[in-house]
């Protein structure tokens, strides 16, 4: 997973005022919630779980033995149940029946859970139960992260407080990476050995969180905020470049967030701290950076009101939801329904959707031609734009795209006019009635790019198109404002990016994409993303 690097230009700032006019279609917040803490934890299993042979348990009054335990559950595909110290709830005990559990994993010691609790899952449950236990908050975390095995990457965070260590929960369960905590000030030996045995480091809050001699002794990075709310945020904006769901827990308790980290790890997807009554500004503005699919709120209302739940309904930019309508992508050139468009096209698909895919050009004028002809000097322009045509099948045929659902023009390269778009467009709309329209964005450099955007924008303010989203060029993502999509099937879009790389001549296969833009589509291979942006 990359870090993702931070807008500064002026014409990132252009575009934010612009694109923020329009807000997305929205959906709805969904809330997961029982009478209490613990039928909460059951209703986030019964969300994630049909079955699951462990179970790991934990105090639900207190944090510490728990902090850590989020990387160990995604491990072992375990939902996190809560437990009272000396009793266990009867929602947990119907919970670990209906999960068909045979292992329990208690975390903590007797006095955080009691042999009480144990002797009834034995006797009446008849599981295997398994401790981990340290001698302290540390040592328990320490016990856990010797359970993950290798990693490349470990988290430290302070063991006095919780919400830090629910922030990092998800991003941490899916690199495999422990979470360490410490004091303020210091850090036990045995903690320092674990975290250096990660090639990446981070700290998660602020100094008054963990020192900079921590910082500095195991020359580890640091994410935090102001507040546990900004640096959950901060969390966020840098290891997500898309996400298929949010998970939305209150900052003011732990047992909501620590349930759900192991669900949001499930999906990909972050968990995101908000007060009781009220969506944190600099929360709002990170969210407003993504397309979200679905949002779940953990916990009941007072844990998080019904006013927070309403202001994720209005606020924030949610994906279409609406698969009656098909979605059609017009794409300038072969290679750039993958390098911008892929993840959307394959996000769609993978929700149903009747994608259609529109190829305006051949590409015939790349400079690749001349490249080529050195080998291939009988190779006309317009079998050089067929076998890029050949490359372009192969590749949305990779992404899922039904071949029927292909469409060919052949406007010439570098020669797209807006008018072209324009009455391509409008056909598919005259076929489609009320189709979602998609290209790439009007702030591109290309001119064919460019105008194609253009053309689409020109269409919906005129009202002749209700539906219109554009692409951002990876080389541009940092420039242009937006919204990154949802990543449902990253292999798909990798496998899409091979069909770049085919040379075989005989089969008048020749590579042409990577040889035009390798790096592109090396940078899309490491990190498959798609970026969005609305009609201004």
């Amino acid at each position: 997973m990359q870090t993702r690097i931070r807008f500064s230009t002026s014409l990132s700032v252009l575009v934010i005022f612009l694109f923020f006019i329009t807000s997305p279609a929205n959906a709805e917040a969904h809330r997961i919630a029982g009478t209490n803490r613990y039928d909460t934890a059951v209703k986030i299993s019964q969300q994630g779980w049909s079955q699951s042979n462990t179970v790991i348990l934990a105090q639900g009054m207190d944090f510490p033995d728990a902090l850590a335990s989020v990387p160990l559950a995604y491990k072992l595909n375990a939902p996190i149940l809560l437990t009272r110290p000396n009793e266990l709830p009867d929602e947990t005990i119907n919970e670990i029946k209906r999960l068909r559990s045979s292992n329990v994993i208690i975390l903590g010691g007797q006095l955080a859970v009691s042999l009480n609790v144990e002797k009834k899952l034995i006797e009446d449950l008849g599981v295997s139960v398994k401790r981990i236990a340290g001698e302290n908050r540390f040592k328990t975390a320490e016990a856990i992260a010797a359970q993950l095995g290798d990693y490349d990457k470990a988290f430290i965070v302070n063991g006095f407080n919780y919400p830090d260590a629910l922030s990092i929960g998800s991003i941490a369960a899916n690199s495999g990476a422990p979470i360490l905590i410490t004091n303020t000030t210091s850090i036990t030996e045995e903690t320092k050995q674990l975290a250096l045995k990660a090639s990446e480091r981070y700290i998660i809050g602020g100094e008054l969180a963990v020192d900079s001699s921590i910082q500095q002794q195991l020359s580890a990075d640091r994410i935090s905020g102001t507040s546990r709310y900004d640096t959950s945020a901060e969390i966020v904006d840098t290891f997500y470049n898309g996400f298929t769901n949010l998970y939305v827990a209150t900052g003011a308790n732990f047992a909501d967030a620590l349930s759900g980290a192991v669900l949001g790890a499930k999906s990909n997807s972050p968990v995101i701290l908000v007060k009781s009554d009220s969506i944190p500004e600099n929360v709002s503005a990170v969210l407003k950076k993504y397309l979200l699919s679905d949002t779940y709120i953990l916990g009941g209302e007072l844990a998080i009101n019904q006013n927070v739940l309403n202001k994720m309904n209005s606020e924030l930019p949610y994906e279409v939801q609406d698969s009656s309508k098909p979605i059609i992508f017009y794409i300038p050139h072969p290679d750039d329904e993958v390098l911008a468009t892929g993840v959307g096209i394959e996000y769609y698909i993978d929700r149903g959707f009747d994608v259609h895919v529109v190829l305006l050009t051949k590409g015939e004028s790349s400079n690749v031609y001349q490249v080529l002809g050195q080998d291939f000097p009988e190779m006309t322009k317009d079998e050089f734009g067929d076998a890029r045509v050949r490359e372009f099948q192969d590749s949305v045929t990779r992404l899922g795209v039904n071949p029927a659902n292909l469409h060919f023009y052949q406007y010439p390269d570098m020669g797209l006019m807006v008018d072209d778009v324009r009455g391509v467009i409008e056909q598919f709309e005259t076929l489609y009635p009320g189709a979602e329209h998609r290209t790439l964005s009007f702030y591109e450099t290309h001119p064919d790019h460019k105008n194609s955007g253009i053309a689409l924008n020109q269409l919906y303010h005129e009202g002749k198109v209700q539906h219109a989203r554009f692409y951002i060029s990876p080389y541009l993502h940092e420039q242009v404002e937006g919204f990154y999509m949802p990543v449902k099937n990253p292999e798909k879009v990798i496998d899409a990016v091979y069909a770049y790389k085919v040379n075989s001549p005989e089969i008048g296969r020749y590579s042409i994409g990577y040889r035009s833009v390798p790096e592109l589509l090396t940078l899309l291979e490491k990190n498959p993303v798609s970026k969005v942006h609305l009609p201004n």
